[in-house]
């Protein structure tokens, strides 16, 4: 069957289909004109990116086969009053993964007031040359009003001390800063946490590591007003990060074990493994950590009172983190201090299913208690007043 999709402008009350030929799966709205949107589709070969004026009546593509990444360089109106620009990453020849250095960074002028065909006016700057990765982090990801940061990587040819400069810039693309990092300049993986209060935190895996190795480690960044601004220091270690899949085309890939409390600035959760004596990852252990201070410290987190394991000395909570274990913890965006999660008790995880709660915690996860005994899927409303769930193992007509 031909794929559809759909448009409101009523806030749901009515829904308008749309024929999508074009294969168009998510769409990234201009921060500022609201019939104007970036849309991302899928081939079986790449992923191309199109460009709508008129609120999804028509797309037209944007770049070629081999424009991998599609992001406007603004992020909120006051950035967006004197360009209407994208950023992407372009090929020139075959589709890979820019791992040569053979991809560029272009900024390309958008004109809103015509139509989407006509909208694109081939009017480019070069931002980077032998850029290997673009990624926009927003969090969370749904709010227009929310700081997004763009990431850019840069690989080094000819060069004895440096093989990759990672970039970051608060302004859409107009200014760009080194992160420096304590291992130097060399190819790693990475992925990256913003706070409100412009710290960074990056997950980083040595592009050599095996697929076995699960981890990375966690570093965090000066604050953006400081005389050390893109000095990052080492948060921490053996946090579990997924190796790069095969889908992933940039140097931005793998999946970091961690989550952002939402409106308490600076509380985290992480899933990382613990360090044996000889300072290595104990792979059999992976315990969850939580920090109130922007990843300065790290603690274990107390598990709840009623707690399986409540009496022994190593009575811990962890909980789901990783994007494959749906859903992860959850902090509601209107709900202060309030988290839900997805867990086990004890020393250590337990990877049986049997033995998966459900969790809540209403300070920001300094205690916890227990909601349910098994998984649960859940949902907040008035401010944290309410919260509800279903069971997701079994069939149920009751809410907890």
């Amino acid at each position: 069957s031909q794929p559809i999709y759909w448009t409101t402008n009523d806030g749901g009350k009515t829904m308008k289909t749309h024929t999508n030929s074009d294969n168009v799966f998510w769409v990234k709205p201009h921060p500022s004109e609201p019939n104007v949107a970036i849309g991302l589709a899928y081939t079986e070969s790449y992923q191309l990116s199109f460009l709508t004026t008129d609120f999804g009546e028509s797309w037209a593509r944007i770049g070629g086969n081999t424009t991998f990444e599609t992001e406007w360089a603004c992020w909120q109106d006051a950035l967006c009053e004197d360009f209407d620009a994208i950023l992407y990453q372009n090929s020139e020849g075959t589709w890979d993964d820019c791992g040569a250095g053979n991809c560029e960074l272009m900024k390309e002028y958008i004109d809103v007031s015509k139509s989407s065909a006509k909208a694109l006016t081939g009017t480019k700057t070069l931002v980077m040359p032998a850029c290997d990765g673009l990624r926009a982090v927003q969090w969370p990801w749904y709010d227009p009003t929310a700081q997004r940061v763009l990431f850019a990587s840069q690989h080094v040819r000819n060069n004895p001390i440096a093989e990759q400069y990672v970039k970051f810039s608060y302004d859409g693309g107009v200014t760009w800063q080194v992160a420096i990092f304590p291992f130097g300049f060399t190819r790693h993986h990475m992925q990256f946490v913003t706070t409100e209060r412009n710290v960074l935190l990056a997950g980083v895996r040595d592009v050599t590591a095996h697929d076995d190795a699960t981890y990375a480690n966690l570093y965090i960044s000066s604050p953006e007003d400081s005389i050390e601004q893109g000095r990052m220091e080492l948060s921490l270690k053996h946090i579990r990060m997924t190796p790069k899949q095969w889908w992933e085309e940039t140097m931005f890939a793998g999946t970091l074990d961690i989550e952002r409390s939402a409106e308490l600035d600076g509380v985290m959760l992480a899933n990382r493994y613990r360090e044996t004596r000889a300072g290595l990852p104990d792979m059999a252990c992976l315990q969850t950590v939580i920090t109130f201070d922007m990843g300065a410290s790290w603690q274990l987190v107390k598990a709840p009172a009623d707690a399986p394991c409540a009496g022994e000395k190593n009575c811990y909570l962890h909980v789901k983190l990783n994007v494959r274990d749906f859903p992860t913890a959850y902090s509601p965006s209107d709900a202060v201090g309030v988290w839900l999660a997805q867990g086990t008790t004890g020393e250590c995880v337990d990877e049986f299913a049997d033995a998966t709660a459900t969790f809540y915690s209403a300070n920001g996860g300094v205690s916890w208690q227990t909601m349910a005994k098994e998984r649960v899927i859940f949902e907040v409303s008035n401010h944290g007043a309410l919260v509800v769930g279903a069971a997701t193992e079994r069939q149920t007509n009751q809410l907890t």
